[in-house]
């Protein structure tokens, strides 16, 4: 699953991932979960969109449907990961000169789309 550029960020050193990630999809199992954040680490997924599995009323998985007590707890561990990897990902950034691309007047953007 890991990527050339995830294995060596030599490669390509101002490149950042970023995934949607659905917490709490009603056929997952603890251990999906479990696989699914060990890719976020081993890809080095910095950029997670987070948002709790939605079901419609006549979903071909209802009877599989989580509890809200599930869906807390998976999104909670999504965000949390998510804030630990920006963090990291901005500790690394400290110190280092950085080119910036000025799109509008209000609007400031490093060479690697994070924004100022």
């Amino acid at each position: 699953m890991q990527s050339n550029f995830a294995k060596d960020p030599k490669i390509r050193p101002n490149t950042v991932f970023g995934a949607d990630m659905i917490a709490g999809f009603p056929t997952e199992t603890d251990d999906m979960h479990r696989s699914t954040m060990q890719h976020i680490n081993d890809c080095d997924i910095t950029y997670l969109h987070v948002f709790p599995f939605s079901s419609k009323l006549e979903h071909r998985h209802q009877k599989c449907r989580k509890s809200k007590k599930y869906h807390s707890e998976s999104c909670k561990r999504f965000k949390n990961a998510r804030h630990a990897k920006m963090n990291l990902f901005l500790m690394r950034e400290i110190g280092k000169e950085k080119t910036i691309l000025i799109e509008k007047q209000d609007l400031d953007v490093l060479s690697n789309t994070q924004r100022l």
